[in-house]
């Protein structure tokens, strides 16, 4: 099996799997605010003034929010181009959502780590082999 071969089976087994969603599947009961996403792809820009800029791929400011943690959640909920996003109001639940999402994604990168180990000899590419896959299924892990 070559590189090239390794990705497209861990794509194709992801996509098996069915990749949660976020953040609907990882929001239990949390009283939450809507923010209008208007179906963009968005990336974390940098602080200013004690504040974090959400920028849309061109690099155009979307919003600013008042900390990193929104920021995040934006970005991943942004992944599947939806309207309107649910955000938690308490800073403890929201931490919460993004940690057991940053778990979710950090067992599909273990589980790709763990199988290119025992592939191959080297682990020369490792790094840019696990980058392929998640970006191949518009993945984000900050």
């Amino acid at each position: 099996m070559n590189e090239k071969e390794f990705i497209n089976k861990w794509k194709s087994e992801i996509s098996k799997e069915r990749l949660k969603v976020f953040p609907d599947d990882f929001l239990v009961n949390e009283t939450c605010i809507e923010f209008e996403l208007k179906e963009k792809s968005l990336i974390i820009g940098d602080e200013f003034f004690g504040k974090y800029e959400v920028l849309e791929i061109g690099g155009n400011i979307f919003l600013q929010v008042d900390n990193y943690h929104q920021a995040k959640y934006l970005v991943y909920a942004s992944r599947k181009k939806i309207n309107k996003v649910r955000i938690p109001n308490n800073f403890l639940e929201l931490k919460s959502v993004l940690t057991e999402y940053e778990k979710y994604l950090d067992s599909i990168l273990i589980k790709i780590q763990s199988d290119y180990k025992k592939t191959f000899k080297s682990n020369a590419n490792l790094h840019s082999i696990t980058n392929e896959v998640f970006h191949s299924l518009n993945l984000t892990r900050y």
